[in-house]
């Protein structure tokens, strides 16, 4: 290493080796390589297997940089590398101590400080943990992704195939993960050595020098002859300067800046920071000792006070500030020791003249400013929260339906606007306002019925199209799940006897299906009410009946999809002008794959009467459960009368069960009979 001018020259001999291209065949060329120290930094992109130089014989901490390719949680990462407590991993990332390890989620790419114990008092050059990782296999690992991608770039991929003797991995394979470490002094000075993988072109050395606290000198020091992008750097972190006797258990107690530690077996905890002059900040944790039953008395023996406890100050009349640290441990004992600042006699002075009730009271009122702040940033936050998630889940409905775009956009009247939402959308979606509007906001007038998803209005757009308005309750029995079932599935549904669906709004809290207006509103309306069904004469109730054999033909054989609507009945039945039916409601609606003939399932939903035996007692179903309650629906339409939802206990599994207590119905005045064969 050599500095001329301002330029720091990097001066080593290389080994070119060709082994890889001929195997037994080694070609070494040893050539003098002389090249600017930041030029090298950025022409060395490759990981290297190189583990961290020990520079004392001693086990000590040390710390790894990790960043995760995915989100995971602090939990997660305590397995993969098997730290002892997640309380060390806590600590070394000055996170509070009541974190839960498996609900604090660990950002893509964040950060995070991993401590291990380093081994250096063996023979070899190189540090290794004391706690060796181990790791197992799963399915499509490789050796290059564990090394890049796992462990991003901790250890290099020669560094496992030559630690484990493998080339090849299989599923359930245990392999020893040897990660870097490094124990021991840098030029004289206690240090950390932390392991910090840096990014191809992503920082310079005077920028890692500078964030950590270090000169490029030291980094330069601890990373000889080997200093380059694409493997972990060895950076010896300074740490805070403390009172520990070096009898003491924990001695050398190395903290560095922004984390702190629990020593004592868990009694004190340490903090860190460098704006106090480096100075180690103690006092007792909160925790409960790991060895101990209770923690050993934290009494400092003074002549100014015979109340210190560590981490207590007060004044002497020497105008000093007393302060009682920590001094370390041994067995049943914790050490401390009274030092002493000097402060000028003025600031003593003030301090003792001034009432110490305004003290307090600047304390409380700060306090409470805070606890407000704190609590009016929650609230914020979880109403962004909440709002957020909902319109996330919002998006992904969208999108799940078929529709391109979140926003519910307002209804366009021009020509130009009506032309480019076809283009854009397999549907029109309308804004919330445009559609309380088009309903006189939801009035009683325009309310048209109420079915199990939620009340259904009349509306009338800007242009003078009637439309009807399906309104998602909170008290439905429906949820968003039926809703984007109904949604998707009359989206891609084309056909002359099923309900046509215009568009949709999906807004703040606000979940609504818009379909083309049916004049004539449903068959029941009309069918089980004893003046409105003499007006249905048999030809217009055997169009109906057809029709509705038309829409389940399309459903079950000749649809994009295997649609079984599961719901089938007469309030479900909408006519237009014409008394022509149209199939609604497709809420409960199962898709099956064209090959396949049935399914059963545990939820069992629809009409009691209108659902099969097998399909009510078994919960198979096929297209025999429509057909089923097509039969019940043609034996309304023919007789008038509304099925009791009652089942013959003589004939459980059969419709001619159903109605074999009548071998004959007559049907109002016109003369028709319709015997049943059984």
């Amino acid at each position: 290493m050599e500095k001329e001018g301002n330029v720091l020259w990097y001066t080593d001999t290389v080994e070119l080796n060709s082994s890889s291209v001929a195997r037994g065949m080694a070609l070494v060329e040893r050539v003098q390589v002389r090249i600017p120290l930041l030029l090298l930094l950025t022409l060395t992109p490759t990981a290297v297997a190189v583990g961290f130089r020990c520079w004392e014989r001693t086990t000590c901490p040390a710390l790894l940089g990790y960043k995760s390719p995915v989100p995971t949680t602090i939990g997660a990462i305590q397995r993969l590398f098997n730290v002892t407590g997640v309380a060390d991993i806590l600590a070394a990332n000055n996170l509070p101590e009541w974190t839960l390890p498996n609900n604090f989620t660990v950002e893509e790419n964040r950060l995070l400080r991993i401590p291990l114990e380093c081994d250096c008092s063996g023979p070899g050059l190189y540090g290794e943990p004391s706690n060796p990782l181990v790791y197992t296999v799963r399915k499509g690992d490789n050796i290059s992704y564990l090394a890049t991608t796992v462990f991003s770039g901790l250890v290099a991929s020669t560094d496992i195939q030559h630690g484990n003797n493998v080339t090849n991995l299989r599923t359930g394979q245990e392999l020893r993960v040897p990660l870097p470490c490094s124990c021991g002094k840098v030029n004289g000075l206690d240090v950390l050595h932390f392991g910090l993988t840096l990014e191809y072109g992503s920082t310079t050395l005077e920028q890692i020098a500078h964030e950590y606290h270090v000169s490029s000198q030291t980094i330069t020091t601890s990373n000889q002859p080997h200093l380059m992008f694409g493997r972990a750097l060895d950076i010896p972190l300074p740490v805070c300067s403390s009172m520990v006797r070096k009898d003491s258990l924990d001695h050398p107690l190395l903290v560095p800046n922004g984390s702190y530690v629990y020593t004592a077996n868990g009694c004190v905890k340490c903090y860190c920071d460098a704006t106090k002059n480096w100075k180690l900040t103690c006092e007792p944790s909160k925790l409960r000792p790991t060895n101990w039953s209770t923690c050993p008395s934290m009494k400092c023996d003074s002549s100014i006070s015979s109340n210190m406890y560590i981490g207590d100050t007060t004044y002497s009349s020497s105008h000093n500030l007393a302060i009682c640290a920590y001094a370390g441990y041994g067995t049943q004992t914790i050490f401390t020791t009274l030092t002493a600042v000097y402060i000028p006699p003025g600031l003593v002075h003030a301090h003792h003249t001034k009432s110490r009730w305004w003290a307090w009271l600047i304390v409380i009122a700060g306090v409470f400013v805070v606890l407000i702040f704190g609590y009016l940033c929650c609230i914020i936050w979880r109403k962004c929260k909440i709002e957020a998630d909902r319109k996330k889940k919002q998006k992904e409905l969208l999108l799940e339906i078929g529709v391109s775009s979140v926003a519910c956009i307002v209804y366009h009247k021009t020509k130009r606007h009506r032309k480019r939402s076809k283009v854009n959308y397999e549907m029109q979606i309308f804004s919330f306002p445009i559609i309380a509007a088009a309903t006189g906001n939801f009035s009683v007038a325009n309310k048209l019925g109420q079915g199990g998803f939620g009340p259904v209005y009349k509306g009338v757009l800007p242009d003078g199209q009637e439309i009807a308005i399906k309104r998602l309750s909170s008290r439905s029995g429906q949820g968003l799940v039926e809703f984007k079932n109904e949604a998707e599935l009359v989206a891609k549904l084309q056909h002359t006897n099923l309900v046509r669906l215009s568009g949709l709004c999906i807004q703040n809290e606000e979940n609504i299906l818009i379909y083309e207006y049916l004049p004539n509103k449903s068959l029941d309306f009309h069918l089980f009410d004893s003046k409105r069904r003499e007006k249905i004469v048999w030809e217009k109730r055997f169009n109906i009946i057809e029709g509705i054999a038309h829409g389940l033909i399309y459903l079950h054989h000749f649809s994009r999809l295997k649609v079984i609507h599961r719901d089938l009945k007469a309030g479900n039945i909408l006519l237009d002008y014409e008394m022509n039916p149209k199939i609604s409601d497709f809420g409960m609606a199962v898709i099956l794959d064209s090959e396949v003939v049935e399914v059963k399932t545990k939820r069992v939903v629809g009409t009691y009467g209108y659902m099969s035996p097998e399909y009510v007692i078994k919960g198979i179903i096929s297209t025999k459960t429509d057909v089923f309650s097509y039969g019940v629906l043609v034996l309304e339409i023919v007789s008038g009368k509304k099925n009791n939802s009652r089942y013959q206990a003589d004939y459980p599994l059969n419709l001619i069960g159903f109605v074999s207590n009548r071998t004959e119905l007559r049907h109002g005045n016109y003369g028709m009979k319709v015997k049943v064969l059984s």
